[in-house]
């Protein structure tokens, strides 16, 4: 998660915009509470991504083997039925 957010800078930017250094403080104050420890970063992003993916072929594998599991059980169940 994202650790800075630089409030002064955001403070003299609402400055320029013509609010009071009151207001712009607040304002800072308040977009600076709302971010940190709640923005996804690239670096979580990808994190989550490489996780994703171990998952996703974890799940293939399931998958492909039980795959090959109920053939095998309908094969043998075939081989089993009188023709």
């Amino acid at each position: 998660m994202t650790d800075t957010f630089d409030t002064l800078a955001a403070s003299e930017n609402l400055q320029e915009c013509e609010l009071n250094e009151t207001q712009a403080k607040g304002i800072a104050r308040a977009i600076n509470s709302a971010i940190v420890g709640n923005v996804a970063t690239k670096k979580d992003l990808e994190s989550l991504e490489s996780s994703l993916k171990l998952w996703m072929f974890k799940a293939l594998g399931t998958v492909a083997a039980v795959i090959v599991v109920i053939t095998k059980l309908l094969d043998f169940a075939l081989d089993k039925i009188p023709r």
